[in-house]
């Protein structure tokens, strides 16, 4: 897949849309692809994105994972993930690209046990449930192109309903909901709010506990419980995670990097990041080539 090294790793928005904080787009077979940026180069976005495949097949790269996804079927990018989409065939089908303010709390915790939790990005849909989705698609399309005075409200509806019935029919399909109670999910999911948006300053689970008004204590059992990992070992990771981001599609050296995540100490870093994937950061690089 294609790469542009730089200093940094080009993140892209939603400014300019005709509806805030949603974007829709008809993939047609003939026409290009994703105009508004270079989805085969390595970037992220600050919001969420939806592809509906009706025809084509997509190879896409979504943090270090390298997967293929054939018509009829779904992608979900998150947040911050660094992707690349790269189209094997012309596609035919929507992207619908949408800010996580416009879901309610209930509806991202979903999304996150759903998508991030239970499947890798992508699944497969059975074709006649897929006929009922490109239906509300279109009407979505039409709501878009044509806006009224309520279009704004209208769509915003539309796609949160969509984005339940999706929850609603993976979850039939061979990837159950992990049952969690609902309290420790919601913990779960505001650390990990954090966690994304904070993770280069704070570097202490008392930090979290204070802005989510709970004791650390409370904080720790429950991820431990909920995920397997200690509150310490979910920043730790999301600190390597994005170093391994910024040594693959960047060319900012180690000390560069090391301040870059929140790290004064660039032997604290490199000792963490070894500590995590075995390997020192130099040695990481060079075995990308």
């Amino acid at each position: 897949m294609a790469t542009s090294k730089k200093g940094s790793i080009p993140e892209f928005s939603l400014a300019g849309t005709s509806l805030n904080g949603i974007a829709f787009k008809k993939l047609g077979l003939s026409q290009p692809v994703f105009q508004e940026h270079n989805v085969q180069l390595a970037h992220r976005d600050d919001h969420y994105m939806l592809v509906v495949l009706t025809e084509g097949h997509l190879t896409y790269c979504i943090d270090f994972e390298t997967h293929q996804i054939q018509a009829p079927g779904l992608l979900m990018v998150f947040p911050g993930q660094v992707h690349q989409l790269t189209p094997q065939t012309p596609l035919s089908g929507w992207a619908v690209s949408f800010e996580a303010v416009l879901l309610s709390e209930d509806l991202n915790v979903l999304l996150d046990k759903v998508w991030r939790d239970q499947i890798d990005n992508a699944c497969d849909m059975p074709t006649p449930w897929f006929k009922q989705l490109e239906n509300l698609l279109t009407v979505i399309g039409q709501l878009v192109d044509k806006p009224l005075a309520t279009s704004q409200n209208a769509v915003t509806a539309l796609v949160s309903g969509l984005l339940f019935m999706l929850a609603g029919t993976i979850s039939g399909m061979g990837h159950p909901i992990k049952s969690t109670p609902k309290r420790s999910s919601l913990v779960k999911h505001q650390f990990l709010q954090l966690l994304y948006q904070h993770y280069k300053d704070w570097k202490k689970p008392s930090q979290y506990a204070e802005r989510m008004h709970i004791t650390t204590a409370h904080l720790n059992d429950t991820i431990k419980r909920v995920t397997g990992r200690t509150t310490t070992q979910a920043i730790q990771e999301q600190c390597v995670l994005e170093a391994r981001r910024l040594l693959q599609y960047t060319d900012l050296d180690v000390i560069e990097i090391a301040y870059q995540i929140g790290y004064v100490t660039p032997s604290h870093f490199i000792k963490l990041f070894k500590l995590v994937t075995g390997l020192t950061p130099f040695q990481y690089r060079q075995k990308l080539g």
